[in-house]
């Protein structure tokens, strides 16, 4: 068993993920929970499945020393510090920007409270709580498991770019539930897919790079992860500014893959 999960430990790390996500976002959905901007039902703690997963086979594949590995990445500082808070605040000062603009050539005046209601944290949370929850869950949850593990154990073998290609295209497959449930998402299901997938696979350009720039730092894309949900999936951003910020980040991603490509299988020191 312990050579198996030696030789696959991502395909490991993905089984478990997906079990641990998809039995909590089924059991919501078997029971006719639908999740929104304000609802009080969640279908976050759902995301930690990734970065429960990462921790369980880093824990069985190298021991002590893996899951020490993984908490010292969560909270390492990133290298090019400037650089790496210039691309987490990038997404949420864009979406400010347009909401801005927009109000400044006549449209409605921004209403604080569309900010505040993310999918699947409760009205009222205010904002530190909503921070908290969507770095907690959103940013760590997931990226722990998507980059701080897979990528890590990919890129070597596969070069990032390659890397990139195979965490996106299962991660996306790792959302599928989701659409079921969340009403923001559920709302994509038709041509928008399409832009959704696009935008998820340029994402994990952008994520990955980020990673690699930062010094393997899980602190930073997960900041980034968090930054850019909150600057999209709120009400306040719906329509313009939340395709303007979508739009920049995919060009983003196309420049990040450019570089992941010319990268080839060169990786950052462990």
């Amino acid at each position: 068993m312990r050579v198996w999960l030696v030789r696959h430990p991502v395909l490991t790390y993905y089984a478990l993920a997906a079990a641990l996500t998809w039995s909590y976002w089924l059991y919501l959905f078997a029971s006719g929970i639908r999740v929104g901007p304000g609802s009080q039902h969640s279908h976050l703690p759902g995301l930690v499945g990734p970065m429960v997963a990462a921790f369980v086979v880093s824990a069985l594949v190298d021991g002590g020393h893996g899951v020490r590995d993984l908490l010292a990445r969560m909270v390492r500082l990133p290298e090019r510090k400037l650089l790496a808070v210039a691309a987490i605040l990038a997404a949420p000062v864009l979406a400010v920007v347009v909401v801005l603009a927009g109000w400044l050539m006549g449209g409605p005046a921004p209403v604080p409270a569309d900010f505040l209601a993310y999918p699947g944290v409760a009205s009222g949370t205010g904002v530190l709580g909503l921070l908290v929850i969507v770095t907690a869950l959103n940013g760590f949850g997931e990226e722990v498991g998507w980059r701080g593990f897979a990528i890590d154990r990919l890129a070597p073998r596969r070069g990032a770019f390659w890397a990139s290609v195979v965490v996106a295209l299962i991660w996306a497959l790792w959302h599928w539930p989701a659409f079921l449930i969340n009403q923001t998402l559920a709302g994509l299901i038709g041509p928008g897919l399409i832009g959704w997938l696009i935008g998820l696979v340029l994402g994990a350009f952008v994520l990955t790079d980020l990673y690699l720039i930062t010094g393997r730092s899980i602190l930073a894309v997960a900041l980034w992860h968090a930054a850019y949900n909150l600057s999209v999936a709120v009400p306040g951003a719906a329509g313009v500014p939340a395709a303007v910020v979508s739009t920049a980040v995919m060009v983003w991603g196309v420049v990040a893959a450019w570089r992941l490509w010319r990268r080839g299988r060169a990786m950052p020191p462990t």
